[in-house]
């Protein structure tokens, strides 16, 4: 009686918890909030775990772990790895989750935010059922869903810092003034193509090169990879395009044209005295996109 008074009590706690964390996502107006708050909540099991790792390995300090790998001054337990393993399976997993999540949001489909919710806790649902009668059939299907995300990851990484720059650059700019002042000659754009060694909506930074009549230098904006650049010749000329959702830098290299975007972060002023102090032209017009280009702004 006890282990079925229990049982029950989980079940309505579970059932209680996904509602709470549902409901907000059903609309477009509370999904942003609710987004947030799932971002930090995979960011708060991670820190548990690793709370909970190291509270174990103080009170036990007799028991000295198994090594499993060792390579010169590395030496990690298996639980370590296993830790390890499961941080990395909540980060990726959720970043993929969060990108589709993003894209309904985006979408203009009245319910398409709820239906994805529900398909989404009924596959949580469906994994726990699985794991309370088989944890390895249940731990397989959960590695077929890492290495696909795995697999997409970089892919969708690049396009949710495109979306969430496009979207959330002109807000925080509103909230934060210092946020809608450039602090250097230097844009923060995505190159709607393939350029160089650069894949598709990688976020760049374009500078202008330090001696005298040198091109335009497109750089990698990671600080803890090495960063690759891509430079233009001296003779390439840039062009600001202003847009309704985001502003545009086009040039034509060889005989090909390319489009790097960026956000709506300055106005027009802002943004005018920015493209003086780095040299390119701005245009008067609001937009200079043909049909097929506008189509194509936000993709």
């Amino acid at each position: 009686m006890f282990s079925a008074l229990r049982s029950e009590t989980i079940f309505l706690t579970f059932l209680a918890l996904t509602i709470i964390s549902s409901v907000p996502r059903f609309t477009k107006v509370s999904k942003p909030f609710a987004q947030a708050v799932d971002r930090l909540e995979a960011y708060a099991v991670i820190i548990i775990l690793l709370v909970i790792k190291m509270t174990t390995a103080m009170e036990a300090p007799g028991d000295e772990p198994v090594a499993m790998l060792k390579m010169g001054v590395l030496s990690m337990s298996f639980d370590t790895f296993l830790a390890i393993a499961m941080i990395f399976n909540i980060l990726i997993i959720n970043s993929v989750k969060f990108f589709f999540e993003f894209l309904a949001w985006l979408t203009p489909i009245p319910f398409l935010d709820a239906l994805f919710e529900l398909c989404n806790k009924t596959l949580c649902l469906g994994l726990m059922v699985i794991y309370a009668f088989s944890p390895t059939l249940a731990t397989i299907i959960n590695l077929v869903f890492f290495l696909v995300a795995l697999i997409l990851f970089r892919w969708i990484y690049r396009r949710t810092l495109f979306y969430r720059t496009m979207v959330l650059d002109p807000v925080f700019a509103r909230l934060w003034p210092p946020h809608a002042k450039p602090r250097n000659n230097e844009l923060i754009v995505f190159n709607r193509t393939e350029l160089g060694n650069f894949a598709a909506k990688s976020r760049l930074r374009l500078v202008r090169g330090e001696e005298e009549n040198a091109g335009w230098i497109l750089q990698e904006t990671h600080w803890w990879l090495p960063q690759r650049e891509h430079v233009l010749v001296p003779d390439t000329h840039l062009k600001i395009h202003l847009g309704w959702i985001m502003n545009s830098v086009q040039f034509t290299s060889g005989d090909k044209k390319h489009c790097l975007t960026f956000s709506r972060r300055y106005n027009e002023e802002t943004l005018r005295s920015l493209a003086d102090r780095m040299g390119i032209a701005l245009t008067t017009d609001v937009v200079e996109h043909d049909d097929a280009e506008r189509a194509l702004e936000f993709g």
